[in-house]
């Protein structure tokens, strides 16, 4: 039985040994001692077997999850509990918070500034495929890093593409570099700097020489976007974009593929006049995820098993469709309608550029106000 709820209930170990102390005999604890009935014997006495909660988000990020959860449930005969994010997966740090040091919620589904906030304030536990043997397959670049430990892993991705009408450009286009051709002016779309973490503008410092570590590049190129006259949107909704793309206003433009493979994929033949280029920045794709991570409590064993369970390849290729992101597992195929359209994890683990979290979240306010200062303003009327 699947729970979900809003904070889980303790339970009454002293109970359960009094319960236990009054009625247990030889004869029941051999069935226990068996297996029988999904009990097992802890500390000398009969107890069901420990739950595990799981803070994770609703709608199709929970229907995607539940082959995970029945094959944990077979596997460990343990139960789960889910714990609904309200507003966004960071805003369940404060929950786990305020319990510490009791641990309310073993393993969390998060975005990656919050998998960064939980091990700062020493709340999750190292990843290792010695303890998640699925994470042998994850590369380097699919880890929130906190002071060289492995904080959190993405499950799921959207990077950075940059897609054009081909009925209105002529020569492919094979970077940013190309976005500032005199025919596109009044022409080109960018995204916010604070969307996917800053994956929009720090394609457009990666693909000019610089990084989050000196995003002056992207600057001066984004002023010389505008200054010419090409800037025409900021856009922060994936819809939106392009229906103005769509429209004619706009003909070529940085974008997700998340919106590629959920929006364009899904109707190919209405966007057939729409063309990709996946790995836009100097060869590579900036990307953000969602993440996974463990809590350092009790029943952590438990939640490396969920975790093992969850990030393997076959798993993933069940979470993905549902979910509607691409899969981080190198290994887990795409499905072939989406697969023009995104990036797969093997793309990723072969051209996918993550950024420092640490270095984001120390800088995006102060990128998004020298965007907002030196950028905005010049959007073409």
């Amino acid at each position: 039985m699947l729970i979900i709820l809003a904070d889980s209930p303790k339970s009454d170990t002293n109970a359960s040994r009094r319960r236990f102390l009054k009625y247990a005999g030889a004869g029941v604890v051999a069935l226990a001692a068996a297996g029988i009935g999904g009990y097992e014997v802890y500390n000398n006495y009969l107890a069901p077997k420990p739950p595990l909660t799981i803070a994770w988000w609703g709608g199709s990020e929970l229907d995607a999850l539940q082959p995970a959860i029945q094959q944990f449930k077979q596997e460990t005969g343990s139960d789960v509990n889910v714990i609904l994010h309200s507003g966004g997966s960071s805003n369940t740090i404060p929950k786990i918070a305020a319990a510490w040091p009791n641990v309310v919620i073993d393993l969390i589904g998060i975005s990656t500034s919050g998998g960064l906030k939980l091990a700062q304030q020493g709340f999750s536990i190292p990843l290792s495929a010695t303890d998640v043997p699925a994470l042998s397959n994850y590369p380097d670049n699919l880890y929130v890093k906190f002071n060289g430990t492995n904080a959190s892993v993405a499950f799921a991705t959207v990077s950075t593409v940059i897609v054009w009408r081909n009925d209105k450009i002529q020569d492919p286009i094979t970077s940013f570099h190309d976005l500032m051709r005199p025919e596109l002016k009044k022409h080109v779309a960018v995204g916010d700097p604070t969307g996917g973490a800053g994956m929009y503008l720090l394609s457009w410092c990666l693909d000019y020489g610089g990084d989050e570590n000196n995003v002056d590049p992207g600057f001066t190129a984004l002023q010389q976007l505008g200054q010419q006259g090409n800037l025409a949107m900021v856009w922060s909704e994936e819809p939106f974009a392009l229906n103005a793309m769509q429209s004619g206003d706009i003909w070529a433009m940085e974008y997700s593929d998340y919106g590629t493979g959920g929006l364009i994929a899904k109707n190919a033949a209405q966007y057939s006049n729409i063309s990709i280029l996946k790995n836009p920045a100097g060869g590579k794709a900036v990307f953000d995820a969602d993440t996974l991570a463990i809590i350092n409590g009790p029943r952590k064993d438990l939640a490396m098993k969920f975790a093992d369970i969850f990030l393997a390849p076959d798993m993933q290729a069940k979470f993905a469709p549902v979910n509607g992101e691409a899969p981080a597992n190198p290994l887990t195929p795409m499905d072939p309608t989406l697969e023009p359209w995104v990036n797969s994890g093997a793309d990723l683990k072969k051209y996918g550029y993550f950024a420092n979290r640490q270095t984001v979240a120390a800088n995006i306010d102060s990128w998004a106000q020298r965007f907002d200062q030196q950028i905005r303003p010049l959007v073409s009327a």
